[in-house]
């Protein structure tokens, strides 16, 4: 975040000269770019965080950060799909190249660009290990970073994703035969001629094609598979806490802010019971 947004906008700012007019001016600059106000707050909360400790350290006498113009939080409705429309996602997905990555995403509610950083070593018997992240480069190039959250953490998975998986390793195994030395795929289960697939060429071509197959709305993106994860185990009386902990929020408070309507819906349900227990 930090040398994605702030140091080309600030970065040869001194210290001590940092003021209030070079924040607000660096995240307006970056509201202008497209990022939403959800993602520069973030960018703030680290400058700030990282200006608390310049202050314990006697380098500068006040957080400009502190006094900062910030863009208002703006709550969107999260796209997702119910159980009904995820059979017909996964139906459509079939006959897509890579199937087992729609799979993955729609049962185990990771971040794609999670997944697109798994390696097979992650792969322990029905589970998952998810450490890293693909973090692409300005320069056109990638490399791996932590997690969101900062946490590893570790997925169980189900039987129809165990099987996809098991079939992209035997078509794998079967290309690295036919390349020889050529290939290099970094031990990634998601790759092409040795790199991670790109996820907005993903998006644009394969997704958009199987969302459209599948009668689906076309506003949908990979992301909204994991908002249907969460929805579902949501709805379906799992806890918040091991939700929580299965999709990597950083808290259950994140989760039940994030996704209301499945509490909405839950807190209907309460009045059902209530009229019911009052009838009899």
């Amino acid at each position: 975040m930090v040398e994605r947004y702030l140091l080309p906008i600030i970065g040869n700012v001194p210290l001590e000269k940092l003021g209030l007019a070079d924040l607000d001016g660096c995240y307006a600059s970056l509201t202008r770019k497209g990022l939403s106000p959800r993602t520069v707050r973030y960018v703030h909360s680290i400058l700030r965080s990282a200006l608390n400790g310049a202050m314990r350290s006697d380098l500068i006498y006040r957080n400009p950060a502190a006094y900062a113009t910030l863009p208002k939080s703006v709550k969107t409705e999260r796209a997702f799909l119910d159980p009904e429309q995820s059979a017909r996602f996964l139906r459509a997905a079939e006959e897509d190249e890579w199937s087992a990555l729609w799979q993955l995403l729609l049962s185990t509610g990771m971040r794609p660009s999670e997944a697109l950083a798994l390696k097979w070593t992650d792969l322990k018997d029905d589970a998952l290990t998810v450490q890293r992240a693909i973090v692409p480069r300005e320069d056109g190039g990638w490399g791996f970073d932590t997690p969101k959250s900062g946490r590893t953490r570790v997925i169980p998975l189900d039987l129809v994703s165990l099987a996809a998986l098991r079939a992209t390793r035997k078509a794998q195994a079967v290309n690295r035969m036919a390349l020889g030395d050529q290939c290099d795929d970094h031990g990634l289960i998601f790759t092409r001629s040795g790199a991670p697939l790109d996820l907005q060429l993903l998006r644009r071509r394969n997704f958009a094609r199987i969302v459209k197959r599948a009668g689906l709305d076309p506003k949908l993106t990979p992301y909204s598979l994991r908002h249907s994860h969460i929805s579902a185990l949501l709805s379906e009386g799992i806890s918040v806490s091991l939700v929580a902990e299965r999709v990597g929020h950083a808290s259950t408070k994140m989760t039940l802010d994030t996704y209301a309507h499945v509490s909405s819906a839950d807190r209907r349900a309460v009045v059902d019971v209530l009229n019911k227990l009052a009838r009899s």
